[in-house]
């Protein structure tokens, strides 16, 4: 009874959350503004037109308005080397920017927030398929860095 007592209570407690919000990658974009970000990241030689690539949207500081994050995999087995292209991208008054460029084998959205953005989770770790680092929103370099 004092087992099924205390299981019931650790049960009901509530624990930190260390979920991930997921992302949904599609293989196209949806709007004008998602294409505008995609030509943004090919003139800026981050991306190589043509070669297939990958966007999800997410509102990464909860503004309303959607942020994203553009994969492009540059050689096959990306994910398997831990190196696979990634830039966040949004809209700074109306025109988009680059908000972060990492390679990772995968990235996901953190519940937690520094200074208002939400962290990410930078799966990049050739030899372990669980270790991440986390990056957040800097400020003073305008761009997401490892924390």
């Amino acid at each position: 009874m004092r087992f099924a007592l205390l299981f019931l209570i650790l049960a009901i407690l509530p624990l930190p959350a260390h979920a991930q919000a997921p992302l949904v990658f599609r293989d196209a974009v949806k709007d004008q503004r998602e294409s505008a970000a995609l030509k943004m990241l090919v003139s800026k030689g981050l991306f190589i037109e043509g070669l297939p690539y990958m966007v999800a949207s997410v509102d990464l500081n909860d503004d309303g308005v959607a942020e994203w994050i553009f994969r492009q995999d540059r050689e096959s087995g990306c994910e398997a080397n831990a190196n696979c292209s990634y830039v966040i991208a949004g809209l700074s008054e109306g025109a988009p920017v680059v908000l972060g460029n990492l390679a990772a084998r995968k990235i996901g959205i953190a519940d937690q927030k520094i200074y208002g953005v939400s962290r990410l989770y930078v799966y990049n770790k050739k030899d372990n398929d669980f270790v991440y680092s986390l990056y957040g929103w800097s400020p003073e370099n305008g761009s997401f860095q490892p924390l």
